[in-house]
């Protein structure tokens, strides 16, 4: 498992500025084939992070954010999974069947 912190960096350049220069690199330096994304989830903004000092943005930016990236992955080939809003045992044992270590 990487760190997917290069390509949430490119998104955010490509998003901010219309530049595309570093599409290439993504291309090029590739990670596993499947990723897992947790959609922004309405109850958990209200619960926890509405509460918390290190979270800069509210659940509409988290969303706009979400559907870029998601966009931005898909774009570049991989294998997008989406884990479901429930009990974190339950998507602890999806994760892991998705990954055949179940």
């Amino acid at each position: 498992m990487l760190d997917r912190g290069l390509i949430d960096a490119v998104a955010a350049h490509e998003h901010d500025t219309g530049d595309t220069v570093f599409r290439g690199h993504l291309a090029r330096s590739r990670y596993g084939p499947t990723v897992f994304f947790t959609p922004p989830w309405s109850e958990i903004f209200a619960t926890i992070f509405a509460t918390s000092a290190e979270r800069w943005h509210g659940f509409h930016e988290a969303s706009r954010e979400y559907e870029l990236l998601r966009s931005v992955y898909a774009n570049l080939g991989y294998d997008l999974r989406e884990l479901a809003s429930a009990p974190v045992p339950n998507r602890a044992d999806a994760l892991l069947s998705t990954l055949g270590l179940s």
